[in-house]
């Protein structure tokens, strides 16, 4: 999926956050390397999300948003 490229956190009031886990950024890289090969550093190839036929975008329908306070199990599609 679409890579950091060398910010793998999120910068705000005076912290930074990890982008893959929930704790500090601890500046490991880890966000910057290929899904499909985690020996390879990500170059956007798009390989990882099925973008191989020249197309440079994708489309996903929002329906809505599952607020803090709303029970989210209740708008799985899962049986």
């Amino acid at each position: 999926m679409g890579k950091n490229r060398g910010k793998g956190r999120e910068e705000g009031m005076g912290n930074n956050r990890c982008v893959l886990y929930d704790r500090a950024c601890i500046e490991c890289g880890e966000c910057n390397m290929c899904d499909l090969d985690p020996t390879k550093v990500c170059d956007n190839c798009k390989k990882c999300i099925g973008l191989t036929d020249g197309t440079q975008y994708r489309a996903i329908r929002i329906d809505g948003i599952i607020d803090a306070d709303m029970d989210a199990s209740e708008y799985l599609d899962e049986p």
